[in-house]
């Protein structure tokens, strides 16, 4: 395995190996709608707790209150577990959330943890050979999470025990994806296992052949979740290259290059948008294929550090570069571009010090709702964007414990949850949170 450096915190920095072994998050969340999807069988095991299998009844602003105001902090929680010894770290975990309760992973705990909604106190660990680095994913009453030992595990919540867990060989930094009965992981070694979602057995397993000159260089520790496309699966891999594999036989289809630069690995899941594929590396560029042919739409040379968002014909784009854009989806045309300042400093720096006031962090994947656009930036806070104009409608700032944010929130009626960079978990209440669409 190459050495690994971690795309946790903007470039330059990104060298030191002290840092947690949290990776990238690419995947994106699982909110309390999920509840209603799930077999009933999860509401009896959560009342049988003591706790409501159905939606909290949080309180809302008066009718009438401005949409653009900063949330309101409910209440925030330090994450249980040691912190890594680090000089810098991130949390990249996203959130499940279920009821009255929150599923997530902490780089300080070998375990998926399960909260509480109402204030964040712990209700037990679920078994992991490693820090869980992304959102676990529910179907039926299976819960299935990975883990930065390289395990994926299958947990079902109705048995309240391991159904089956599986060695990939390399941390498992993303999300499994699960459908038609299979499981998808990636690792950090640039391979795919597909896995029988209800024994956890092989099916068969992809390993992609990096380029020679690259395997000889740093990659990022990354591997980013597949895209389902049919009858493939969609992955791109730390050489920069983006491969369709055959979801029966874990055949190679077809292969593009599309990374380029120092850091021309994909840290980034693809996203469908129609009849065209985009993905990006982290030194760019942004490309738009056309789904059949692989042909290039579009390209722009800029840096993508997150999975994008796709919303009709408009994509949201967090670039390396710390701005978020939004792009014609069929010709690729900036419409706007956005970037992040740090809550405080305009107070202190006075008007006219925009470039002291920005942050060119790494940001999250973006998360639409009814008032905009939520975004983290890993060396800012949470942002709420106007989707039409780029607006920043408003930034948290609860004090200085703030330390950026990477995991994508959860959204669910007036309430936000969010993680930082150093481990606490936000309720935040608010009718300019929206709802998540």
């Amino acid at each position: 395995m190459r050495p690994p450096v971690l795309p946790g915190m903007s470039l330059p920095g990104v060298f030191l190996s002290g840092v947690s072994l949290s990776g990238v998050l690419l995947s994106g969340i699982i909110l309390s709608g999920a509840a209603q999807a799930a077999d009933s069988a999860i509401s009896s095991t959560l009342r049988a707790s003591g706790l409501s299998a159905g939606p909290m009844a949080l309180p809302d602003y008066a009718e009438g209150e401005a949409l653009d105001i900063v949330p309101i902090l409910r209440w925030s929680r330090r994450l249980p577990g040691r912190p890594p010894a680090a000089s810098s770290r991130s949390e990249p975990a996203g959130m499940l959330v279920v009821g009255d309760r929150i599923y997530t992973g902490y780089s300080g705990s070998n375990s998926l943890l399960v909260l509480s909604r109402r204030d964040g106190t712990l209700i037990r660990y679920l078994p992991a050979n490693g820090p869980v680095s992304s959102a676990p994913v529910l179907v039926g009453t299976d819960l299935y999470y990975t883990d930065a030992a390289g395990y994926t595990t299958c947990f079902d919540l109705q048995a309240e025990q391991t159904r089956w867990s599986r060695y990939s060989g390399a941390p498992v930094l993303a999300s499994a994806v699960v459908e038609d009965g299979a499981v998808y992981v990636t690792n950090v070694d640039d391979q795919v296992y597909a896995l029988d979602a209800k024994t956890g057995e092989l099916r068969w397993r992809y390993a992609h052949r990096i380029d020679t000159d690259r395997a000889s260089r740093l990659t990022l520790y990354s591997a980013p979740s597949v895209t389902l496309d049919g009858d493939q699966v969609v992955a791109g891999f730390s050489d920069g290259q983006v491969v369709g594999i055959g979801r029966a036989d874990g055949a190679e289809r077809w292969l593009v290059s599309i990374g380029e630069g120092a850091w021309p690995d994909i840290t980034a899941g693809a996203v469908v948008a129609g009849n065209t594929l985009i993905v990006g590396g982290y030194s760019g560029p942004l490309v738009a294929l056309d789904r059949q042919t692989r042909s290039l739409l579009w390209r722009l040379d800029v840096g993508t550090s997150s999975t994008p968002l796709v919303d009709g014909d408009w994509l949201y784009h967090g670039g390396t570069d710390g701005k978020l854009r939004r792009v014609n989806v069929r010709t690729g045309q900036e419409s706007w571009s956005w970037q992040a300042d740090i809550p405080g400093l305009s107070f202190l720096l006075g008007e006219g010090k925009d470039a002291e006031r920005t942050t060119s962090g790494t940001l999250g994947s973006p998360r639409l709702t009814d008032q905009g656009l939520l975004v983290g930036n890993s060396d800012g806070s949470l942002y709420l964007v106007d989707p039409a104009d780029g607006r920043q409608r408003w930034a948290l700032d609860p004090g200085r414990l703030l330390s950026g944010f990477l995991a994508p929130p959860a959204v669910d009626g007036s309430e936000i949850l969010a993680i930082s960079n150093n481990g606490i978990l936000y309720s935040l209440r608010g009718e300019g949170a929206g709802v998540l669409q």
